[in-house]
Parts: C-alpha cells; sequence; structure tokens
C-alpha cells in the first residue's frame, strides 16, 4: 500500500489511476476501499481558516436597533409583523442604520446581506429566537406520593351554572352570545360562572378535581383544599396532608386564611415567582386533561347544579387515574400513589374540626 502511494506521488499526470488499480488487484480490495485506507494513512488535509472569522460588518449598535424593531413588533400569540428584512429596509430608508460594508477593493459601501445580518444578530445575542428563548430551569424530584402537591384555579371558560324558571343547570357559553362585541352577555353571567380547582400530587401525578361558584378566594381554596384532603371511598384514593403545598403567587394563594390553614397542619406553603407559569405545570397540565377528557362529555350529559357536576367529576378522577397510565413512571396514577408508605401518610383532621 505504502509503495503504490509512493509510486503514484512520483508519477506523471493520468498515471496514478494505474498504480492504484494493480495495487487492488493486489491486495484484493476494491478501489474504494483503497481510497479509504489511503485517506487514513496520508490524513485528509484541514481546510483553511477564513481570516474574518468571528467578525462581523453590521455594528452592535445597529444590531440593537434592528434587533428592538423586530422584538417591539411581536404579538401576544408570538406571530412577528416584522421580518428581519422588512425591519433592516425601514430602518435603513429612516437613515437610522447603514448596515453595510467597505468593499476593500472599490472602496465602496455594500449593503449586507440579510444571512449575514442575521449572522450578526446572532453573534451579538440579538436574534429574537435567542432572546425568547425560555430561561434555563432544573427539574425537581418529589422524594414520595404527598410530598409535594400542586394547586391551581381555572375559570371554566366554556360553562355556567344558572338555576331559572325556564331551564336549570350547566348551560354552554355558545360562542355567538358571548365575545369580546357582547360585554353586556358575559356581564350577567359573571356570578354563576363555574370554577375548578386542580390538585396532583407530583409523584404519582393523581389529579383531584373540585368545582366551585363565584370566584377564586381563599376560602374556596381552603375548602377544596380540605376535602381533597380528606379520606374517600370507592378508589378516590388521594387523601392525607402533603408536606409541601406548590402554587402560584396568586392573591388567594397567599392569603392569610391558606398560609393560617398550611401552618397549622405543618404544611410549607411555596408560591413560584410570577410569570413563572411552568414551574407549577403538572397542575397546568392537569386542566387540560380535565378539559379534554371530561369537560368536552359534558354538553351531552344534563347536569342540573354544582353537587352534580362534583359527582361526575369524582366518577371522572376515580376512573381517569384508575385507567391511564402516566408516561413518566409507567402506571396508572393510582398504583403510583398507593405506592406511599405508612411513615408518609398523614391522616387530616376531618372536616368538623
Amino acid at each position: 500500500m505504502t509503495n503504490a502511494l509512493r509510486e503514484a506521488k512520483a508519477a506523471q499526470h493520468g498515471e496514478r489511476q494505474t498504480i492504484y488499480n494493480n495495487a487492488c488487484e493486489k491486495l484484493n480490495i476494491s478501489i474504494h476501499t483503497f481510497h479509504r485506507y489511503k485517506a487514513e494513512l496520508m490524513g485528509k488535509a484541514k481546510r483553511k481558516q477564513r481570516g474574518d472569522t468571528g467578525s462581523t460588518g453590521l455594528e452592535r449598535d445597529e444590531a440593537i436597533l434592528i434587533s428592538g424593531v423586530m422584538m417591539e413588533s411581536l404579538r401576544n400569540n408570538g406571530k412577528r409583523l416584522y421580518s428581519l428584512i422588512d425591519a433592516v429596509e425601514a430602518l435603513r430608508a429612516d437613515n437610522q442604520i447603514k448596515a453595510a460594508r467597505i468593499n476593500k477593493e472599490t472602496g465602496e459601501l455594500v449593503p449586507l446581506s440579510e444571512s449575514a445580518i442575521h449572522r450578526a444578530l446572532r453573534h451579538y445575542k440579538l436574534h429574537p429566537d435567542q432572546l425568547l428563548r425560555p430561561s434555563a430551569h432544573a427539574e425537581v424530584q418529589s422524594l414520595h406520593p404527598n410530598h409535594v402537591w400542586q394547586i391551581d384555579a381555572s375559570l371554566c371558560v366554556l360553562y355556567y351554572l344558572k338555576p331559572t324558571a325556564a331551564s336549570n343547570g350547566l348551560h354552554v357559553m355558545a360562542r355567538e352570545e358571548f365575545y369580546k362585541n357582547k360585554p353586556k352577555n358575559l356581564q350577567k353571567v359573571m356570578a354563576d360562572r363555574v370554577w375548578s380547582y386542580e390538585i396532583t400530587d407530583h409523584t404519582s401525578g393523581w389529579i383531584y378535581v373540585e368545582y366551585v361558584m363565584g370566584a377564586e378566594s381563599g376560602e374556596n381554596l381552603c375548602s377544596v383544599f380540605i376535602n381533597a384532603m380528606q379520606e374517600r371511598s370507592n378508589g378516590d384514593v388521594m387523601h392525607g396532608v402533603p408536606k409541601i403545598l406548590y402554587m402560584d403567587p396568586g392573591s388567594a394563594n397567599t392569603s392569610s386564611m391558606t398560609k393560617n390553614l398550611c401552618r397549622q397542619l405543618n404544611i410549607e406553603d411555596i408560591a413560584h415567582k410570577a410569570g413563572n407559569a411552568r414551574a407549577t405545570g403538572q397542575v397546568e397540565n392537569a386542566r387540560n386533561i380535565i378539559e379534554r377528557s371530561f369537560e368536552a362529555g359534558l354538553k351531552f350529559q344534563p347536569v342540573a347544579n354544582l353537587e352534580e357536576l362534583n359527582a361526575l367529576a369524582a366518577k371522572w378522577r376515580i376512573y381517569y387515574n384508575a385507567k391511564r397510565k402516566h408516561r413518566r413512571h409507567g402506571m396508572t396514577r393510582t398504583d403510583g400513589w398507593l405506592r406511599i408508605k405508612e411513615d408518609q401518610l398523614i391522616k387530616a383532621p376531618s372536616i368538623e374540626v
């Protein structure tokens, strides 16, 4: 192999292929294998690095302006009204930026291409994709069932309960009747809107849901939380006093009533930072599950009052937690919660107490 390579190096133009073919016959290998061995023996020449690597023709001040215009045009749904090229053209037309480089041979000013500006924004870490990237976070692990519970309140956007002479029970909020251009209709049913409280056990993912009337308040939160801690029957297994109650920093969650209840039961109440909803992502996801798996079917199920609604919710949560497997631990939520040990299960006082 090495002899063939030496001969090929000294050979005239057009003779190398013959030398390679002869070597392949002697070694009983294909030409592709020969060239692979050749590359391993001789090594591959590294491509010369450009002299302007790491530099950019766009000034940082100009990059800040371009990035600012694009970020300012960002809508609430994440859609950008200004594309990069539109933002650059508008700023150039307004003489706020040049976004150009000097041609060293001719001395003329050449506008930077869109791709060059893209690279420059990323170089300065000012590209909207970089600025909108979620902040780094760490996943926190709970130790056992009832170690951490998460709680959240949600306004049911589709339904309201209003007993009237004509019709009782659960009403669907029709889109053509309740929308932003008819605020009076929405105001009429505001007091009859249904709220739900979702509680999840972080380790097992067990979901507890209960509906209330009125609003998100400390009284409603404490009432639902106390009910969730009570021991129940017929497969409604999650109960007991958690060590930690994790929630958002809403006024009801941080009220003196909630804090006093937690203090009396030796529960550590933790409210995450405002605007960091993913901290309680499990209970937020529970709301999505409830909407899809339970509330979607209420259109076909007559419900006369809040008691009936909560009775249906209890049946649903017993079924769902016992049948649907959780992707994280591969068990049903009920089986996951039942792994709790005797010393980890702290019985809650009765409601009367």
